[in-house]
């Protein structure tokens, strides 16, 4: 019987002490303070190659989600949307009107303000011995380390509703209490594009919408801003228990990055629901469904804010890579989306 080692292998001592020489030569400190376990800043240009690799480690963030690094813990919004009103005018100069030039952003929304959040990970030395065999090796923990970010983005981005001083992965497992994210940022600063009760199709009794499709129409015509309502670019995201065979039939289509290593976790719909793409995406609410254009959706991190260091946790026969970083999840423009939440398929069987 094969019996996993659970100490160093020296192909894993070697292999650490590569990724930790690269780590000093990369952030401009020597080898032995990220060998000895001491804290340090990360480099703002290693920083946003780190940032982008997250990204690109999703096919949803990729694609729907813009990542930026800030210079600052707050302020404005960088991609801010214009309020859709037309920019060419009229104006009489004969008399005492003055031409003035128009601002088209929408500057109703509030700012951002990132907040820190841990990303601190065990690396049994099982998992790094596995590894070691590998000329890879720091490729491949770089890699298990961005997706793992990746898939924590968008947990947060969908489901976090506050921020805890302690937050309990235990309780809230898709990181609720980590950080406020996009769709509690729409609940609670633009409530009138939010509509989370009476959802109901399918039924004959109730006859409130026909389908899905039909209730996504509705949506965008009564929930979005009038200007945003005819937008090409509009997308709707859609929970799990909404998706079957009448309504979403995914599409066979390549990636949208060729990466081998992007994570294939948006699935696009061969049908438009409502008159837009229809995607899916894991960790959304199953119930629910989101309308917006594309970009709407951001991570801001605020630049300089990154520090890690690595030790050694004899307890856990493993290393520790302790991080953290200020973040924010922000929906760049409240006026042109609309969130569908508590939505019952009336024709799904009951017991």
């Amino acid at each position: 019987m094969q019996v996993t080692r659970t100490n160093p292998s020296p192909a894993a001592l070697s292999a650490l002490r590569g990724y930790f020489s690269r780590q000093g030569e990369l952030n401009g400190v020597d080898s032995q303070t990220v060998s000895g376990g001491q804290s340090f800043a990360i480099e703002p240009t290693v920083q946003q190659t780190l940032h982008d690799t997250v990204q690109h480690s999703s096919a949803f963030l990729t694609q729907y989600v813009n990542f930026e690094l800030v210079d600052d813990i707050s302020g404005q919004k960088i991609f801010i949307d214009d309020d859709g009103l037309v920019i060419t005018s009229n104006t009489d100069t004969s008399g005492s009107g003055k031409r003035s030039g128009i601002d088209p952003s929408t500057l109703k929304d509030k700012g951002y303000e990132c907040r820190t959040n841990d990303f601190d990970t065990l690396l049994p030395w099982s998992k790094l011995n596995k590894w070691a065999k590998f000329p890879d090796f720091q490729m491949r923990l770089t890699e298990f380390l961005s997706k793992r970010q990746a898939l924590d983005h968008i947990k947060i981005g969908f489901n976090g509703t506050s921020y805890a001083a302690n937050s309990n992965r235990t309780a809230n497992p898709l990181g609720q209490d980590v950080n406020i994210g996009w769709l509690q940022t729409i609940r609670a600063e633009a409530p009138a594009h939010v509509k989370s009760t009476d959802n109901s199709f399918g039924s004959a009794e109730t006859d409130y919408f026909k389908n899905i499709d039909a209730m996504a129409f509705s949506a965008r015509k009564s929930l979005l801003d009038e200007v945003h309502r005819e937008r090409l670019d509009l997308v709707v995201i859609l929970g799990s228990s909404l998706l079957n065979d009448k309504y979403f039939k995914v599409m066979n289509k390549e990636d949208i990055d060729p990466s081998e290593h992007t994570h294939r976790d948006a699935l696009v719909s061969e049908k438009r629901i409502g008159g837009m793409e229809a995607i899916t995406v894991p960790y959304f609410p199953e119930d629910a469904f989101l309308i917006m254009p594309k970009g709407s959706l951001s991570v801001y991190e605020q630049e300089g804010s990154r520090r890690t260091k690595l030790d050694e946790d004899h307890a856990s026969r493993g290393y520790n890579r302790w991080f953290t970083h200020n973040v924010d999840y922000v929906v760049e423009n409240l006026g042109a989306v609309a969130l569908v939440e508590n939505i019952v398929d009336s024709d799904e069987p009951t017991e």
